[in-house]
């Protein structure tokens, strides 16, 4: 009789051992889940902000480039040097100014 619950106590401390454990790795999981959810999202936001930033300066070369051909400069190569645009571009929007101006 003592045997047997000294057994009964011994697989009970056995499965607790075990379902701590268990517990122990699902929670480890569920933080690197979260970290990495984390790092991930930051990512994300350094990225979407890296994109607009670079969007928002072409967007203003372009405006450059639009004011100095309405102030009269016709030549690409000084356009482009003036927006920071290739020439290639410069030419593309003398183009489109003189369809709309």
């Amino acid at each position: 009789m003592a045997d047997e619950l000294l057994l009964t106590i011994s697989k009970d401390d056995i499965e607790r051992a075990h379902y701590r454990s268990r517990r122990l790795f699902e929670m480890d999981r569920q933080s690197e889940i979260a970290l990495a959810t984390r790092v991930g999202e930051q990512r994300g936001e350094q990225r979407g902000i890296h994109i607009g930033e670079q969007r928002g300066i072409q967007v203003g070369r372009i405006a450059a480039a639009i004011d100095a051909i309405r102030a009269g400069i016709t030549s690409p190569i000084a356009i482009a040097a003036i927006a920071g645009i290739t020439e290639d571009q410069a030419v593309s929007l003398i183009q489109e100014h003189k369809q709309n101006p």
